[in-house]
């Protein structure tokens, strides 16, 4: 026998412990912010809003308007400009032939600047500056009110500049595209003309979790990046702009992402085996024990919301919480399944 049951969870989550409330690390950057990717929740931010050069973040974009306006299978036939555009490359030749999605991974795994152009030149029909006006356009309408870009590969320029908060929008927004995503959690590939690219995201092999995002670095931006790690049903971005070094940048990422991780403790609403209800049998005088298949649970953490250098922070929970916890719960209520031994008398 199977019966749908709507458990009452709010004393389980009146009794669950508190996650961690510490204040956020230390760090070396101009600025930072730490959010929860599933809710868009900022937990601390630092000169979010503060207009800054990004570097190579700007491939999110460019990859970004890739995907909405071409196939991946698409041939890119590669002009005589991109390859003279220097700096990070994947050395592309005038003439050659390669699908876009080829192209998509050495700008956003390898972080190649000539791949970048190449894509940008494609779609903006042999103008990369009318794929620049397609970039603006769409970091319009998608509200990044700090961000403009004047380059689709990132490099330092006047006036090409983004926010840690803008960033971070943009990212997450990325991150529902499948190729997206495939290709920022890239390590190492082969693409067209028996080239290994290799990301230079460190954080891809040092801390377990990561699912992306893009690096950057140029003298103007400093050493940058946008991570994200996934712990436990809980997504955290964290977005750094201007770090002064490969090393410091990622020492920072990972304590940055850690604290995001030790704001949220698990709540566990529902125990595996464990009796929550009975039914009575037709025509019998037992009852059969309704039993939960699997354990269940939700991320929580303490109130307070946003936290910068200027907010305290308060580690008891607000009731509205709670309570939006046991709606979700009643929202997703799974079926309870009877026991087939130990039935008891009524």
């Amino acid at each position: 026998m199977r019966r749908r049951f709507a458990l009452a969870v709010s004393l389980v989550l009146a009794l669950a412990g508190t996650a961690s409330a510490s204040e956020p690390p230390p760090f070396s950057a101009r600025a930072v912010l730490v959010a929860n990717g599933k809710t868009g929740e900022i937990l601390f931010e630092r000169n979010a809003d503060k207009r800054l050069p990004m570097a190579s973040i700007t491939k999110v974009m460019t990859a970004l308007v890739v995907l909405e306006r071409t196939k991946p299978r698409e041939i890119v036939t590669i002009g005589r400009q991109a390859p003279a555009v220097g700096e990070a490359t994947i050395y592309l030749s005038p003439g050659e032939k390669l699908p876009v999605r080829d192209l998509l991974a050495a700008a956003l795994v390898q972080s190649a600047n000539d791949a970048a152009y190449a894509l940008a030149s494609h779609v903006g029909g042999g103008s990369a500056e009318r794929f620049v006006e397609m970039m603006n356009e769409r970091a319009q309408e998608l509200g990044l009110r700090d961000t403009h870009y004047i380059r689709p590969d990132g490099l330092d320029v006047e006036g090409h500049r983004s926010s840690a908060r803008d960033v971070f929008t943009l990212a997450r927004y990325a991150m529902r595209r499948p190729l997206f995503r495939t290709l920022v959690r890239t390590r190492e590939a082969t693409i067209a003309g028996g080239r290994t690219i290799v990301t230079p995201n460190d954080l891809l092999r040092a801390f377990p979790g990561t699912i992306g995002v893009k690096t950057g670095q140029t003298a103007g931006a400093g050493w940058s990046e946008v991570a994200a790690a996934r712990r436990d049903g809980v997504t955290i971005y964290v977005v750094l702009l201007g770090g002064p070094s490969r090393v410091q940048r990622n020492a920072d990422l990972e304590e940055l992402l850690e604290w995001g991780f030790d704001q949220y403790g698990r709540v566990e609403l529902v125990e595996d085996g464990r009796t929550y209800a009975t039914a009575a049998v037709p025509f019998s005088d037992r009852a059969i024990r309704l039993v939960a298949p699997r354990r269940a649970g939700l991320p929580d953490r303490p109130a307070g919301g946003r936290r910068d250098a200027r907010r305290p922070h308060h580690s008891h929970y607000k009731s509205h919480q709670s309570s939006q916890k046991v709606a979700q719960c009643f929202r997703n209520e799974r079926p309870l399944r009877s026991h087939p031994h130990k039935s008891k008398r009524l």
